[in-house]
């Protein structure tokens, strides 16, 4: 088990159990790692994790500090989003597992699918009000209001699934996926048009979100 570990003495044995529940068909392929091994994964995962956050902390203080002075909204979108990121990115590490939710995984995979679907929402709310998308660009507006409704939708899907008898958390976590995927997708390339509209200051658009789509 990736985040289980226990040591064997020379010539000793010892039985494992392992129970799984899945509900599609899964491969679930089984490895033994050295203490040497093992120990360089966590530390290369720990670096990338502590690199991403670090990098998010940044730009929620940055924009926490813009909010604070200029009072624009498009700010505190910004922040949610990253705050969202955030969490996704300590998820995706399996850190959130081992601290929190080793005993509830359907939790674990709902606020998973929640986190994604936050920030892709509020990535979307932060271009619009950023760019004055209802002034500047109206074409944008009617597929994004779209886009966050279906954001909406599936957020609930994700809190009512347990009380719903025909909602399946795997329903959910698959919307939840095709959702950001058409973010990660959509992101910089919106950011790319608005560059060629607008101008090269918003090329850190096209760069923040073309690393964080290569990430997740």
């Amino acid at each position: 088990i990736r985040d289980s570990s226990f040591s064997l003495q020379p010539g000793e044995e010892r039985v494992l159990g392992v129970v799984f529940e899945a509900d599609t068909s899964t491969k679930l392929p089984l490895s033994i790692w050295e203490p040497r091994h093992y120990q360089s994964l966590i530390d290369f995962q720990f670096n990338i994790v502590l690199i991403a956050a670090v990098a998010t902390l940044t730009l929620i203080l940055l924009n926490a500090i813009l909010f604070g002075v200029t009072g624009k909204t498009e700010f505190i979108y910004f922040v949610i989003a990253e705050l969202a990121l955030l969490f996704q990115a300590v998820h995706l590490s399996g850190y959130t597992t081992i601290f929190w939710f080793y005993e509830h995984a359907e939790l674990a995979r709902a606020l998973a699918g929640i986190a994604k679907i936050v920030f892709a929402l509020f990535s979307v709310r932060f271009i619009r009000s950023f760019l004055r998308t209802n002034e500047t660009w109206p074409y944008f507006e009617r597929p994004a209001r779209v886009f966050e409704a279906i954001c909406w939708l599936a957020i609930l899907c994700l809190i009512v699934y347990p009380f719903v008898p025909f909602l399946t958390l795997r329903f959910a976590s698959d919307l939840s996926i095709v959702i950001v995927f058409l973010a990660l997708i959509g992101l910089p390339i919106i950011a790319a048009i608005a560059v060629k509209r607008y101008g090269w200051i918003y090329s850190p658009l096209v760069l923040g979100w073309s690393v964080w789509s290569i990430y997740l």
